[in-house]
């Protein structure tokens, strides 16, 4: 987590939950228990995609600083 000097914007970085029963099943996509953000529907291969990282931008809608 950081954020913009000005303390306008927070970034939150999320580690994909996606593991495997067995370590040798990570190049596979099917045998992951978990596929976020995939699960969602959302992107290619949908709700059996490969689980990827994702970074989250927090703003405020009036551009103030965040936490005031």
């Amino acid at each position: 987590m950081t954020e913009t000097p000005d303390g306008k914007a927070l970034f939150v970085n999320i580690q994909h939950p996606g593991e495997t029963i067995v370590a040798a099943d990570v190049a596979d996509p099917t045998k992951y228990l978990s596929h976020w953000p995939g699960n969602a529907g959302y992107g290619a291969g949908g709700a059996t995609a490969r689980p990827r990282s994702a970074t989250v931008v927090i703003t405020k809608n009036d551009g103030g600083r965040i936490g005031s």
